[in-house]
């Protein structure tokens, strides 16, 4: 299991949001599935 971080930026009406998530992908998975994602809860 790795714990990782994904940093990419929303654009929302031309403005570019900085956005980090927060993940953890399983070995077995390719999928990299995001458990926090502070700009959309701030």
């Amino acid at each position: 299991m790795i714990l990782g971080f994904k940093a990419d930026y929303l654009q929302i009406d031309n403005k570019k949001i900085g956005n980090i998530v927060l993940g953890i992908s399983n070995f077995k998975d390719d999928n990299y599935n995001a458990i926090l994602n502070p700009s959309i809860l701030s």
